[in-house]
């Protein structure tokens, strides 16, 4: 079965994540349900899941100030098909979720509860501004891997025990940058973004690596950037220290304040990158009429982690597929979930015996080839203390109000 014992989700813009957004709803905390599904051909059906569970955990700020209201759906849904499908060894998957809020004493305990309480033998899918941070050393402590379908915080991709599927803040302002010094041709990148507690170093070490990969230095940085901010002096400031190409560490309505303040400013000669969420429908929506970008003064790109779900590639035909089936919005926060989903299942699946936590993380950390076409490279769990295993991107641009692949092929970055 999959199991959801979620609160009641209040849609919300996540005002300093760094990572996808979408919006959508949950269930009810004090409630828990057991989903399932039948599957199978017609000839021979196969028997549906009904062995003793398997406990697997899911952890994201479904509410609160910066919410994630869409995270561990795509997951669950992963779930409910291989459960319908004969489940794993012929046990099902029981899915538990637990929202953070977005406050770290609740992220804490609701860590706690699926580890202690529930038992889950590890989690998978998830967002949170805070989660990383709040919980890595309680998941080393208790032996437990995270397979994170969207990770956000330095501690997503520094600790052990945490193995996001995207690309991420870092790596994604970097690719950005590289994308734009590589691929576009210009030599004054610069970058402007937001700067939440503990995230310095990481942003630094972002910028720092497109340099020695580009033997450039950017024409500016500035992650002075907050959530109220009027982008204007930003951008002047850009302007005047002549960047041909502006990252943007940001999120979606900072993007579209930014083309606003363009459009009134009547900048031009200018590509602006912002990260993967700004890549939505929404965003698209609400910058159609732009002036700039419908004149070709400026250009909008955005880094889609995954491959581009506007599209039509065949690569993401299964899991359009499902989302279309269970109701699911398209956007990356479901890809990430979905790839999340999967590549646990893959490793439960090379277990022999008892799934135990202990069981499940030394499959974990011997998962260290997972290939989708969804991505660009194969994900990995792997050993370590850090990770990261997703180094590649594709770049859409926004054209006439709808987002369109100019990078048929990823964008990887090179490794040391």
């Amino acid at each position: 079965m999959v199991r959801r014992a979620v609160p009641v989700v209040a849609a919300g813009m996540a005002a300093v994540a760094l990572a996808l957004t979408a919006c959508g709803a949950a269930d009810d905390e004090s409630s828990s349900q057991a989903a399932t599904a039948s599957a199978g051909t017609a000839a021979s059906p196969p028997a549906e899941a009904s062995g003793e569970p398997i406990k697997v955990g899911g952890l994201a700020s479904l509410t609160g100030p910066f919410p994630f209201p869409d995270a561990t759906k795509a997951a669950a849904a992963v779930f409910e098909e291989v459960n319908a499908a004969g489940g794993v060894d012929g046990r099902p998957i029981e899915y538990h979720v637990e929202d953070d809020k977005g406050d770290p004493a609740v992220a804490t305990q609701a860590a706690r509860s699926l580890i202690q309480q529930q038992d889950v033998v590890g989690l998978v899918s998830g967002a949170s501004l805070l989660e990383c941070a709040v919980n890595a050393p309680f998941y080393q402590q208790s032996d437990t891997r995270d397979v994170t379908g969207i990770g956000t915080s330095p501690q997503c991709f520094s600790t052990p025990n945490i193995a996001p599927v995207n690309t991420g803040p870092f790596a994604g302002i970097t690719v950005s940058m590289y994308y734009a010094s590589e691929e576009l041709g210009h030599d004054k990148v610069c970058v402007i973004g937001n700067q939440p507690d503990g995230w310095n170093d990481a942003l630094t070490a972002a910028v720092d690596r497109w340099s020695e990969l580009s033997g450039l230095e950017p024409a500016m940085v500035d992650f002075g950037l907050n959530s109220t901010d009027d982008l204007t002096p930003f951008l002047l400031r850009a302007v005047k220290a002549g960047c041909q190409a502006l990252v943007l560490e940001d999120v979606d309505f900072q993007t579209i304040a930014a083309v606003k303040a363009v459009d009134t400013q009547g900048i031009k000669d200018i590509d602006l990158l912002p990260l993967t969420t700004s890549y939505s429908e929404q965003v698209a929506e609400a910058l159609a009429d732009s002036k700039a970008i419908n004149s070709g003064a400026i250009r909008l790109f955005a880094n889609s982690e995954f491959e581009p779900f506007t599209g039509d590639s065949s690569a993401n035909d299964e899991w359009r597929a499902l989302m279309e089936k269970h109701g699911i919005p398209l956007t990356s926060t479901a890809q990430g979930d979905y790839i999340a989903a999967k590549a646990f299942i893959a490793a439960l699946e090379t277990i022999e015996g008892e799934p135990t936590r202990e069981a499940v993380g030394e499959a974990l950390v011997n998962l260290t080839s997972f290939e989708t076409p969804m991505m660009g490279v194969p994900y990995a769990f792997g050993p370590g203390d850090a990770h990261n295993p997703n180094q590649a991107s594709k770049f859409v641009q926004l054209k006439d109000g709808e987002w369109t692949v100019v990078t048929p092929d990823w964008i990887v970055l090179p490794q040391d």
